[in-house]
């Protein structure tokens, strides 16, 4: 079986609608919720785009969502499908977002206090229909950014989209700590992306994948470094160029980096979860699977099991629930407790053919997140047989435990998370939900609402509808809940997430840039992303960058001396329009801030801004060229560092040492003073480090096998230190390793390192 046809052939397989009776409410308890508006929508089915709430209208709480596409007949092809705003109160369509939608987030991405929505579009059956892409909307219906269409050349022949389809929720959230908010996604191709919040692909991504995306990631630290992390589910299939069936579960770094994975023999079509389930302070991750492989002569065991893992990435618990689990588990205290549970529908199907044996007989689970152990009454039949969709909850019945508000293929049903009773059920007879519905007080009056979106019997007219519960109903969101689709409207699917901005605090030593010959800028730990120069036409590369003395900017320098200034870096000056007798290969700033050093492998110094020319190499005849620069303490002089390790003293600065009279294995690349002053570190390209006055050596690279030669070297207030490589590998001593660029593929050779506010 080729990839491609495995591909094309994992399209979601669901059951037919099942409807069982007409009646509009079959409520087994009183107070049943009432229908407060309905709309009806011909040919614009709501199957697979939960509700999402945002902010549209001016104060009230309205709801985004997205219509599939319908087939009008053989040869007819598919109708258009767009998504809508809904006003809350009444119903009625706000505006139509005209994108061929499969799922939808929101978030106010631009700071601008808005919100914005995130679309993902393309066919939900067929992978490669031409259209898929990311959409963008402002919540007033204008378009942010034209759609990121998101080619997937496969790196083998016979498996690739040049239009993919985005089926899952982006989930919204900044993922490498440069205070921008990322989307990241799967598509139904052999890719997984990152892109920033106006549609530009992250550093590290696409990332390669085994196979199709149907689920949508969950956000969360999971490694308890305050930084986001990426959790992704998936497909593989056998080869090539991977020989295995089945699907997996990644975490992943913002850079694309993996950080483990889970494997198993049924594909993962569920979105993960995460959330601390067990009442120990750390995260865990559940998630069910799907049913391609259950329907292919072997079967997959794992169809019908739900997985718990620990934040590392290994089993803390599987459990065998006898229904298969393509629906996203929910995170809640059902039952009041203070704990999580983990809840998930499914349906009786077993995880091998024949097909005379498929049956469509839902079930609810409710499991203890500790044991995996089904909780007092549960299981529960659906009351409306297969569910697709994720459970959303709300403590209905006001006893301190949440309710678990199912969707199914017949009806809505409600059920109490204590004891498993049925409540409610909505709409049976009448429509299929395969998503979430959204549970709130949509119009402010203090009783709960649920807004719920799915199809009528004829299998293609989709229904939107707002019920409330009456005057005096003691109906509440209540505590520890899950009231939507992945749990917000960034879709993280997590309790664990950091703030949609992890902005870092840009504190003096707390993390660096890299930069690379392009001017593309890499931010680890607190170092913040404020531009780069890496889409822009340089005359020459660039040869390194400084820090402002407060990390909340930088400068980056090129080789004809031009200065990008960026954050709160102001441009003094540059050499980009002078004609030099030698390449620039360095800037440093001076105490203040308020001007800098250029200097030129010749020694010639260039001063700007508050600046003082102290002296310079330029008319001596030097053996080796000059390689680095760094101010002494006061900023009244500096020191240059030639190739041989040549030391050159200018103003207060004091010679220490220097390696120039030594026969070195490598040349030198540069220098960094020590904190006092009264000392210096010099660096070799094999990763040598050779420190002089007060200068302590805390360890070298000298003796490792490196991938790349060093380039450069950042001091941080502890005094340690750490080097870099021109293929961004990283190797700290004395200080924080905040991460690395080492294995990932580059555009163009890193060539400098700054600490944060390390001036």
């Amino acid at each position: 079986m080729s990839v491609t046809i495995s591909k094309i052939s994992k399209r979601l397989i669901v059951a037919g609608f099942i409807l069982a009776s007409t009646s509009l409410l079959a409520g087994v308890t009183e107070a049943a919720p009432q229908q407060v508006w309905s709309k009806e929508f011909p040919s614009n089915p709501f199957t697979f785009s939960s509700p999402i709430s945002v902010q549209a209208n001016g104060g009230a709480t309205d709801v985004v969502l997205g219509s599939a596409k319908t087939y009008t007949g053989p040869g007819g092809g598919l109708t258009p499908s767009d998504a809508r705003i809904f006003d809350g109160l009444n119903g009625n369509t706000l505006r139509t977002l005209s994108a061929p939608t499969n799922s939808v987030s929101v978030a106010d991405v631009d700071g601008d206090s808005s919100d914005d929505i995130f679309l993902g579009a393309g066919g939900s059956q067929i992978e490669c229909q031409g259209d898929g892409a990311l959409y963008s909307f402002s919540a007033w219906g204008a378009l942010r950014f034209l759609p990121r269409q998101l080619p997937d050349n496969a790196p083998f022949e016979g498996a690739q989209c040049s239009k993919p389809s985005v089926f899952a929720s982006p989930a919204l959230g900044d993922v490498n700590k440069d205070g921008v908010v990322d989307a990241s996604f799967g598509v139904l191709g052999l890719r997984a992306w990152s892109t920033d919040s106006s549609g530009n692909t992250g550093y590290g991504w696409p990332l390669y994948w085994d196979d199709t995306i149907y689920g949508s990631p969950a956000l969360a630290d999971i490694t308890g470094d305050g930084q986001t992390e990426i959790i992704m589910p998936g497909d593989s299939s056998p080869g090539p160029p991977v020989d295995h069936r089945g699907g997996m579960v990644r975490a992943l770094t913002g850079k694309g980096q993996q950080l483990w994975e889970f494997r198993t023999n049924e594909i993962v079509r569920s979105s993960p979860s995460v959330g601390d389930i067990t009442g120990d302070g750390d995260p865990e991750i559940v998630f069910g699977t799907g049913n391609y492989w259950a329907r292919q002569p072997g079967g997959a065991t794992d169809c019908s099991k739900i997985f718990a893992l620990k934040r590392n990435g290994t089993l803390l618990w599987s459990k065998d629930i006898g229904a298969q689990t393509m629906a996203s588990p929910t995170l809640a205290d059902f039952n009041g407790d203070g704990v999580l549970d983990v809840a998930v529908g499914g349906w009786r199907r077993p995880c091998t053919p024949p097909a005379e044996n498929m049956v469509n007989d839902g079930r609810v689970w409710i499991l203890n997140g500790t044991t995996g152990e089904p909780l007092p009454g549960f299981p529960q039949a659906s009351g409306g047989f297969l569910v697709i969709g994720q459970i959303v909850t709300a403590d209905i019945n006001n006893d301190g435990g949440q309710d678990a508000i199912v969707p199914t293929a017949n009806g809505v049903h409600i059920f109490s998370g204590k004891t498993g009773a049925k409540l409610h059920s909505i709409r049976l007879g009448e429509a299929a939900y395969q998503n979430s519905p959204i549970v709130g007080d949509f119009d402010s009056n203090g009783r709960l609402d649920i807004i719920m979106a799915g199809t009528k019997g004829d299998g293609s007219t989709g229904i939107i509808d707002r019920f409330e519960f009456e005057a005096g109903d003691s109906a509440t969101l209540g505590a520890n809940g899950w009231h939507m689709s992945r749990k917000d409207q960034r879709q993280t699917g997590s309790w664990s997430s950091t703030d949609l901005r992890d902005a870092p605090t840009g504190e003096a030593g707390k993390g660096y840039w890299m930069v690379a010959s392009d001017g593309g800028v890499f931010p680890f730990g607190e170092a913040r992303g404020y531009g780069s120069t890496g889409n822009v036409r340089l005359a020459q590369p660039m040869v390194g960058m400084a820090s402002t003395a407060d990390g909340a900017g930088y400068w980056l320098v090129a080789a004809d001396g031009g200065v990008f200034p960026f954050g709160n870096a102001v441009g003094r000056g540059s050499t980009g329009n002078i004609r030099l007798n030698k390449p620039v290969v360095g800037l440093q700033p001076t105490k203040t801030g308020n001007g800098y050093w250029l200097v030129a492998s010749d020694g010639g110094i260039f001063p700007f801004g508050d600046a003082v020319g102290y002296g310079s190499t330029g008319n001596v005849n030097l053996r080796q060229p000059i390689v680095g620069m760094t101010r002494t303490e006061s900023g009244n002089g500096y020191w240059l560092v030639a190739a041989d390790g040549g030391i050159f003293p200018f103003g207060d600065a004091v010679g220490h040492g220097s390696t120039g009279n030594i026969n070195l294995r490598k040349p030198m690349v540069g220098m960094s003073r020590t904190q006092s002053g009264n000392g210096y570190w010099l660096v070799a390209s094999d990763g040598g480090i050779f420190p002089f006055g007060d200068a302590v050596g805390y360890g070298s690279a000298g003796n490792l096998p490196l991938v790349r030669p060093v380039n450069g070297m950042a001091r941080f207030p502890t005094g340690g230190y750490t080097i870099v490589a021109s293929d961004g590998g990283s190797f700290s001593y004395g200080a924080i390793n905040y991460g690395s660029l080492g294995g990932l593929p580059l555009n163009q050779p890193i060539v400098g390192i700054s600490a944060v506010g390390g001036n």
